[in-house]
């Protein structure tokens, strides 16, 4: 604030009498400012609200083998406001889009963007059956025979 006649009366849109106006949800705010001698000035303010930040598992490579290690899960972002970090809450911290090397069990992920928005989503990995082999019966062969 600058010019006209010190001390100022502040009388915003919203019924708040100070020179900063707080607690603000999106949408326009307009203020007048009277100095001293009665000479106003009146301007407005647009506080903007980007979309609310949604983190979400966009693929998924299920684990090949009974407590295999090779799981892959990609994660997307929409709204917000870039850039965005992401880290995955495996064994080894992993950061970034993609986390590779997941066994069975549940991830969380946490995608923060750049005003400091959060949102957590999570990925299941299902461990598959083992495999189990069994033999029965019993089979007699002699020398130079075969078994199929």
């Amino acid at each position: 604030m600058s010019g006209g006649t010190w001390p100022y009366d502040y009388n915003w849109t919203n019924g708040q009498t100070t020179q900063t106006d707080t607690g603000l949800i999106a949408g326009t705010y307009g203020i007048t400012i009277t100095d001293a001698n009665g000479c106003t000035t009146s301007t407005s303010v647009i506080i903007a609200e980007p979309t609310a930040l949604l983190g979400v598992i966009i693929s998924q490579t299920d684990v090949s083998c009974y407590n295999g290690s090779n799981g892959i899960a990609t994660a997307g972002v929409t709204g917000g406001t870039p850039p965005y970090t992401i880290v995955w809450g495996t064994t080894t911290q992993q950061n970034g889009q993609v986390a590779t090397n997941l066994s069975s069990g549940y991830y969380t992920i946490t995608i923060t963007d750049n005003n400091g928005c959060t949102d957590t989503v999570g990925v299941s990995f299902i461990n598959p059956s083992q495999i189990i082999a069994y033999v029965t019966g019993q089979t007699i062969i002699c020398l130079g025979d075969s078994v199929t």
